[in-house]
């Protein structure tokens, strides 16, 4: 596929399914201030709804009653916030890692903030709107346990980018250069995981009737 000259950072796989974006001019900077802005969406009441229904739709795939779980990527977390540990009826453990380690002085996240965490130790490891800003994505999944599963909501294309509709991907509210690394349809996404061991048990359009259009979550478990 023919891509302009400013474009040619973005590598294109699977005819359009699967695109990889080598943008390296600048760094995303992920500080206080990307945090607090994501902070401030997640007090909401679309925020609030869709924290307690990945929560819940996590949960269900526990291999244990008592397992535990990690929010990759959390932020200021809300689904830590409502993980409640002395309540009876709740289903596992919650821990949150991210790059910005400030997030650990969060109130709620003491005690549940991971270091460099061993991800094969976590049953369910959820990448909520996360996975497309990994450049080390492959390494990162390869360190999860057979048998354990990921929960991924990613910004899915409904179609795929080719050369004659290149332009709606820059259109796209989705489309975010150096921030967002990889763009993909829900094929491009499940043949991605496919690749690191993966399979494909769930999808759900749940957020998009939440009001987050165009974010799809996903279900995967490692066979290898």
């Amino acid at each position: 596929m023919a891509i302009a000259t400013e474009y040619k950072h973005l590598e294109v796989e699977l005819h359009g399914s699967l695109l990889f974006d080598n943008y390296t001019d600048h760094e995303v900077l992920y500080d206080e201030n990307y945090l607090e802005n994501y902070r401030k969406m997640s007090c909401t009441t679309m925020g609030h709804k869709i924290a307690g229904w990945r929560k819940a739709y996590a949960e269900a795939f526990l291999n244990t009653h008592d397992g535990k779980l990690l929010d990759y990527g959390c932020g200021w977390s809300p689904i830590c916030n409502l993980d409640r540990r002395n309540s009876p009826d709740r289903l596992g453990d919650w821990y949150g890692t991210d790059i910005n380690l400030a997030v650990a002085d969060v109130p709620h996240m003491q005690n549940r903030f991971a270091i460099d965490p061993d991800l094969s130790q976590f049953e369910v490891v959820c990448f909520f709107d996360v996975l497309e800003h990994l450049v080390n994505y492959k390494k990162i999944l390869s360190e999860i346990a057979v048998g354990n599963h990921v929960i991924a909501t990613l910004p899915t294309l409904q179609v795929p980018i080719l050369e004659d509709n290149f332009h709606t991907l820059l259109g796209w509210r989705h489309w975010k250069p150096a921030e967002h690394r990889i763009y993909a349809t829900q094929y491009g996404w499940v043949e991605l995981m496919r690749s690191c061991g993966f399979v494909y048990v769930d999808v759900t359009q749940m957020e998009t009737v939440m009001g987050r259009l165009d974010s799809t979550t996903y279900a995967f478990k490692k066979v290898r």
